[in-house]
């Protein structure tokens, strides 16, 4: 370990210096190995897995490391996004406070927070089903036709999986181990938990061929919590949790954790009088808030909840607050959940040390939803033999073995031995694209995006407003509640609009931001729906403790800033600049090095796959060079300006919200009797399919059949995640030679054609390319081309930046 990193590890997260499993971890990091870590909550497990990728970059801007040999792009995954929220806030405020000089991009991904749809942050916080969607090629915060455009950041990535154990076994578990075994060949990952079996560690280690970070005694030894000397005495209530044992308990912080929302706002509202009554601060939070009331609650625990303060204050959550929040209380109050819950949560009760007392406490009617009701009550018998006890870290782990041991062993031979039908689904999602995988990868039940809107407001979206996350059969059983109150005709209670496709520049068509009005929706159905609006006139909300539907106040949904995230309006540049300022975003995609190195450690050595990349950028648009397509564009731009000198355009100056362009548009439509642009995407596909193997005289073989397929597949799909065919077309033999002898042979000489009249490349009718892409059942194909088509799409979009 180097002063160095110890000097930056200090200066950076404010700590006196890093653990010896911290220095570990940064030794696993460079050396680019996987690695689990197990430790206690409080111990600084976030820290141990980021600064090893923080200081590597700053190695990197100081040119003492290349772009290849470290990932460039960190993902940082958490099961709940109030996990996110809160981390995005601590380490972006860290790093931008300590080290604005390395222009780290850390940015927030989640269903609410949509700030970084297409994953193009340094360093990205999100959730494990965002995180997921996006490795199976469905992600759920851009349209279909962009699903090929973010599996190629995960796979760009170091990999940070927080709170492992929460992952559903059936699904996500599932998923994310058969993926890590694929990915950690490419890029390294980090698992963190703190509450998962030795057992269950020892057979992830060998799978992944990933080192495991345990706690030596010497850490442990040294830990705040220990140092300060913490005690949590477990007392057993065989009762549910009641108002009155918070108050009559009550000393300076008290955290009353339920499982569920309904519990939680029922609890706050009994305590509302007393604590009013008694000076002591009250607040409730849970998963039913708005964004940005939300964000003042975390700031507001945050204040009450540190060290230093003094203030009476009770808190009433759910499960939302057990990781992430770094917050401690004197007094606890749980209901009984799965042991890696239960850990987690009474790891918010003397976190920094002194004496703190945990009630545990059963569910009304052993109701244990939405958790395993076996563990549950296995949980419940296993911590009642600590009743009036102490427990610490090493107690802990006995309890995990106890509770957790056998049944996780099972779970991972079910995982082994499903594992050629979770490949066959995974395959069938990249292919696809099809929603119902993320039921049957990730989730059973998914989540439902809510807005509140008055039932008559016309609008183009939906996601631009604020939203609220809730299961859907929980949302479907209080709407069927509230309409069985209701005598005679029944409001509009739940609303949908069909969305508008992402403006997501696609020059064969002009997109349409149509103001539409909403429509009911089908509350047996309401499954089957990503978002929706509720009825604001009659649902209720409270800033204090959240969507309850039946108090609180008439609010609405207010527009996030970010507002339409794919919206566009393009400028006039020639095709030649077009290309070129797609070469210069390429040069600053840093990203993709490390990968594409890794790749090429397995498969396709004799290629240079950077060259490659440039050929596909500059084949991408050759079907713009189409006689039809040129005509439209060129005299729509003549009628628009009258500054047309340059004879092949590759955008014109086009701005959706304009009707005056619309209406020039379609008049030089109607003028050539069509109502589109020809589509263009397909045609450099084919055009390249057909010249490539002959100027690099490849032979017939299997590597060399599979990257002609990633390099059509590339192209082809370059607007539509799912394209499969090419349209007819005509160019000039100027356009040819312009092509071959400017670009080509300018750009990437070894790809010039020395014998045009040999290839298709002035016309062709429509052809069905669907047996010259890949499948997708080659693992390692399916990786480069998610790699080259994230290059291309975004190399695309990024290059209207050089338009000014």
């Amino acid at each position: 370990m180097s002063n160095s990193y110890r000097k930056f590890f200090q200066e950076l997260t404010s700590f006196e210096s890093p653990y010896e499993y911290q220095e570990l971890t940064f030794e696993k990091f460079l050396q680019c190995k996987n690695f689990i870590i197990q430790a206690p909550t409080g111990s600084g497990k976030t820290w141990a897995a980021i600064v090893p990728f923080v200081y590597c970059w700053k190695e990197w801007k100081e040119k003492k490391q290349k772009a290849e040999e470290y990932p460039r792009k960190l993902i940082y995954s958490l099961p709940l996004r109030t996990l996110a929220n809160s981390l995005y806030g601590e380490v972006s405020d860290k790093i931008r406070q300590k080290f604005p000089e390395l222009k780290i991009k850390v940015t927030l991904q989640t269903g609410e927070n949509s700030d970084d749809p297409l994953f193009e942050g340094d360093i990205i916080f999100t959730t494990i089903d965002q995180t997921l969607s996006n490795s199976l090629g469905i992600p759920l915060s851009v349209p279909k036709k962009l699903a090929n455009i973010n599996t190629g950041a995960v796979l760009s990535s170091y990999l940070v999986f927080d709170e492992f154990h929460l992952l559903d076994p059936k699904n996500s578990l599932k998923t994310t181990i058969t993926l890590l075994e694929l990915f950690g060949r490419i890029t390294p990952f980090c698992l963190m938990t703190a509450t998962l079996s030795e057992q269950f560690l020892e057979l992830a280690s060998k799978k992944f061929n990933a080192a495991i970070v345990k706690i030596q005694e010497n850490d442990y030894q040294n830990f705040v919590f220990v140092r300060n000397k913490a005690e949590k005495k477990i007392v057993i209530i065989n009762n549910t949790i009641t108002s009155e044992n918070i108050l009559r308990n009550h000393k300076i912080k008290s955290i009353a954790i339920c499982n569920t929302v309904d519990r939680c706002i029922e609890l706050y509202r009994d305590l509302e009088g007393s604590c009013k009554n008694n000076n002591i601060k009250l607040l409730c939070i849970h998963s039913r808030f708005f964004q940005r009331d939300r964000k003042e609650k975390e700031v507001k625990l945050r204040k009450l909840f540190k060290e230093d303060s003094n203030e009476s204050v009770i808190l009433i959550s759910t499960q939302v607050i057990e990781v992430g929040l770094d917050i401690s209380s004197d007094t606890m109050h749980v209901e009984i959940s799965p042991v890696n819950s239960f850990l987690q949560r009474i790891g918010r009760c003397a976190r920094w040390g002194g004496n703190g007392t945990v009630f545990v406490y059963d569910t009304p009617k052993q109701n244990y939803l939405p958790y395993d009701s076996s563990l549950t009550k296995t949980t419940f018998i296993e911590v009642s033999n600590y009743h009036k006890k102490q427990i610490d870290f090493y107690i802990s782990q006995k309890i995990i073995k106890t509770v957790l041991g056998e049944y996780e062993i099972k779970i991972f031979d079910e995982i082994n031995n499903s594992e050629q039908i979770t490949w066959q689904n995974i395959h069938d999602s990249w292919r696809t694209g099809n929603q119902s995988y993320v039921r049957t990868l990730i989730r059973d039940i998914r989540s439902i995006n809510i807005v509140l809107l008055p039932y008559n407001i016309k609008t183009n979206s939906l996601y631009k407003f604020d939203s609220i996350s809730m299961n859907p059969f929980s949302l479907k059983k209080k709407i069927s509640g509230l309409l069985d109150n209701y005598v005679g005709e029944q409001p509009n209670l739940v609303m949908k609009l069909n969305e508008y496709e992402s403006n997501f520049i696609d020059d064969s068509k002009t997109d349409t931001l149509e103001i539409k009005t909403l429509q009911r929706v089908d509350i047996e159905n309401i499954y089957l729906e990503n978002i929706v609006a509720l009825n604001s006139n009659e649902i209720k909300y409270s800033k204090d403790y959240g969507l309850d539907f039946v108090s609180g106040e008439n609010v609405n949904s207010k527009i996030e800033k970010g507002k339409d995230k794919f919206q566009y309006q393009i400028k006039m540049d020639t095709y030649e600049e077009h290309i070129n300022w797609m070469l210069k975003v390429f040069e600053n995609m840093h990203e993709v090095f490390y990968p594409i190195k890794k790749i090429q450690d397995y498969k396709y050595q004799k290629f240079d796959l950077i060259e490659i990349i440039k050929l596909i950028i500059v084949m991408h648009d050759y079907g713009k060079l189409n006689n039809l397509w040129q005509q439209i564009v060129c005299d729509y731009q003549k009628e628009k300006s009258d500054k047309v000198n340059e004879k092949y355009l590759a955008h014109t100056d086009f701005n959706p919200n304009s009707i005056e362009d619309k209406e020039l548009l379609s008049k030089i439509y109607s003028k050539y009797n069509v109502n589109k642009k020809p589509d263009h995407a397909g045609i450099g596909a084919f055009v390249t399919k057909c010249f490539l193997p002959f100027v690099l005289e490849l032979e017939v073989n299997n590597e060399n059949k599979s990257l002609l397929k990633i390099v059509t597949t590339t192209i082809l799909r370059h607007h539509s995640a799912f394209a499969k065919t090419v349209s007819p077309y005509k160019i000039s033999e100027d356009a040819i030679k312009f092509q071959n002898e400017k670009l080509l042979k300018g750009i990437v000489p070894q790809f010039y054609i020395r014998n045009t009249k040999q290839f298709p490349l002035d016309s062709y009718g429509n052809e069905d390319l669907s047996s010259e892409l890949i499948q997708f059942g080659d693992k390692l194909e399916a990786i480069l081309y998610f790699l080259f088509i994230r290059v291309l799409r975004l190399c695309d979009q990024k290059s209207f930046e050089f338009n000014k």
